[in-house]
């Protein structure tokens, strides 16, 4: 003779609907507002320029920030302002969250490209974008784990 023991656990369709809710309300605040925030987070940091150096400076020729390379009579003018550049955007597909951060001036490459960047720029200590890229990595990690402790803690979880 065999002895049994059985288990009903009740509930189990609330406890369902619950973790569907939860891996909804986790997708929103820690993948996407998470995604959002880093792509933020990085494009600004990608914005900070280094420390002004001679080159920024006159006697002419030189170049000033925002504005292009100054002459004796006149600015070139030629700043795209590369600051105020840096594009930002999120998508989803598949379950799949994306953020992409991109600067579009035309000479973004010859100023942060890792294999296109000038030894002009590397030399003034601008930061190619696998720099900025270990720069922020901490910081866009956190971001993400925060997000997902506040979805967890809203489910008291």
């Amino acid at each position: 003779m065999s002895v049994t023991i059985k288990i009903d656990i009740g509930g189990d369709k609330a406890l369902s609907s619950k973790l569907k809710r939860a891996e909804s309300l986790i997708r929103t605040l820690a993948m996407q507002g998470g995604m959002h925030d880093s792509t933020k987070y990085v494009a600004q940091n990608a914005a900070v320029y280094p420390p002004t150096t001679a080159a920024n400076a006159p006697p002419p020729p030189y170049y000033i920030r925002g504005t292009g390379t100054q002459y004796a009579t006149y600015n070139r003018r030629e700043s795209e302002q590369l600051n105020l550049h840096w594009d930002r955007r999120v998508s989803e597909h598949h379950g799949q969250v994306t953020g992409v951060v991109e600067n579009l001036v035309s000479y973004a490459p010859w100023v942060h490209s890792v294999v296109r960047q000038s030894w002009f720029h590397k030399m003034r200590n601008w930061r190619n974008i696998e720099r900025i890229k270990q720069d922020v990595e901490q910081g866009v990690v956190k971001i993400f784990r925060d997000g997902v402790e506040k979805a967890l803690r809203v489910f008291g979880i």
